[in-house]
């Protein structure tokens, strides 16, 4: 062909009863491919996509880390999924994966299980097919749970390269009775630390009628920004409509006619930490509307005065604490600050200082009817006994906006094999593992046949 793509008769039609049977019969060969990944994160994944035909770029951030961006053969006529990823660990360190009654365990646990997962369900595609049914880009770069400050930027130089019909997200995990958990989106978050100065130095409390305490002004600076009922007090923050929060219907529809499928789930968080009742002994349609559409404030840690053995009373010259904010749309971090600040202000407490901590996030959102949200949906209830819960807003905070912004609205579904009864992380069932590679297999086979082509000028290269 004159513009060098690769010649292509049509999409490809997958036998799913041979791809079952294929990912059943090679499902040790993937774990062990798991464990070689977590040898050394970086050189691994590239070895692994060159040895599929996909051609690797290193692209180098300004903080001297590497991300991996692959692409397979173009296609002409076949619609592109940009698949995103995390390194199994930091790049240079060794990570883990242990297999150990039906569990996958170890540091590279979660985000390597899901790469190779996503493997395992290309060769299963290629053996049934002899090929893959549609155009794959492949970004990978940082370890899980971590935000580079420079993707956004690394996205914006290479949106051209990056060109997809819709994005496939690494997170998302199962229940504990088999469920996949599916997220269209992820909330927003914005950290802080309060910090207050009262004294040049630390005084005893003998003087405590006379002089400041700077641990004072933090707790009265918390107790203005939540009360005992669990109300952000915040003036302006919480004076937005659900229309101005852009929950659509739709999404609290979704939502509440999932309760019934979210009560083993929910039941195994409360004995995970020990407790009868959740929170404001909120019931099963209050918890996920709170967990998911409702923005919160946390204290998630505090520092001041004496806390050593013995007795000393002490009166601390200086304290802080750290908040974080879980944001829904349209809850803009920066404009949050600037209502934090005034707030304070407003409170005869101005003098404690707010300073923003890590990397700010707006939320994104994908809409549960855009036609790449549905196949995912389609996908897994299809490789399911049992209907997947499909959550509109995850309150995980994760740069899903990065890619929006830079990709002209790109549609992103987070889909992934964690396991949601533990919140320690690094665990995956391997029943899990294959019904992620299950549902890969079946979403490209189907995208293939639902969604239109990009044009070539998405590509970065061509195969001769």
């Amino acid at each position: 062909m004159s513009d060098g793509a690769v010649e292509n008769s049509g999409p490809l039609n997958p036998d799913y009863q041979q791809i079952e049977v294929y990912l059943k019969h090679n499902l040790g060969r993937s774990i062990q491919e798991l464990r070689e990944l977590c040898v050394c994160p970086g050189t691994t994944e590239q070895g692994a996509l060159e040895a599929r035909n996909f051609k690797v770029e290193r692209w180098r951030l300004p903080d001297g880390s590497v991300a991996l961006f692959a692409q397979s053969p173009y296609k002409a006529g076949l619609p592109t999924l940009l698949f995103y990823n995390h390194y199994t660990g930091p790049l240079g360190k060794k990570s883990s994966a242990t297999k150990r009654h039906g569990y996958l365990l170890g540091q590279g646990g979660v985000a390597g299980s899901t790469f190779a997962a996503r493997l395992l369900a290309l060769d299963s595609l290629i053996a049934s097919s002899g090929g893959l049914p549609i155009n794959l880009k492949w970004l990978i770069e940082g370890a899980e749970g971590t935000i580079n400050p420079h993707l956004a930027d690394m996205l914006n130089e290479h949106a051209a390269e990056l060109g997809a019909e819709a994005c496939l997200w690494p997170s998302g995990s199962y229940t504990p009775d088999g469920r996949a958990i599916i997220s269209l989106g992820s909330k927003g978050l914005l950290t802080v630390e309060l910090r207050s100065h009262a004294l040049s130095r630390e005084a005893d409390s003998t003087l405590a009628g006379v002089l400041p305490n700077a641990a004072w002004r933090i707790a009265w600076a918390l107790n203005s920004i939540k009360g005992d009922t669990e109300e952000i007090r915040i003036s302006g923050f919480g004076d937005e409509t659900d229309s101005d929060l852009s929950i659509p219907n739709e999404d609290i529809s979704l939502l509440l006619g999932s309760v019934r499928d979210h009560k083993v789930r929910l039941s195994e968080r409360l004995k995970e930490f020990g407790l009868e009742n959740y929170l404001m002994e909120l019931r099963d349609p209050q918890v996920l509307l709170t967990e998911f559409f409702t923005p919160t404030a946390n204290i998630s840690g505090f520092q001041a005065g004496y806390t050593g053995p013995g007795s000393k009373t002490a009166l601390p010259a200086t304290a802080s604490a750290r908040v974080d904010f879980r944001l829904v749309p349209n809850h803009e971090p920066n404009k949050v600050l600037e209502l934090l600040r005034e707030h304070l202000t407003q409170k005869d407490l101005g003098d404690v200082e707010v300073l923003p901590i890590g990397f700010p996030l707006k939320p994104a959102r994908t809409s549960p009817t855009h036609p790449f949200a549905r196949l995912v949906i389609e996908s897994v209830t299809q490789t399911s006994e049992l209907s997947p819960l499909v959550i509109p807003l995850s309150p995980e905070a994760e740069p899903m906006i990065f890619f929006k912004e830079a990709l002209q609205d790109l549609p992103v579904v987070g889909l992934g094999v964690g396991y949601s009864a533990s919140s320690r992380g690094n665990r995956v069932r391997v029943d899990d593992f294959l019904a992620h590679a299950k549902a890969i297999a079946r979403l490209l086979g189907q995208m293939a046949a639902q969604m239109a082509p990009l044009p070539l000028e998405a590509f970065s290269w061509e195969e001769n």
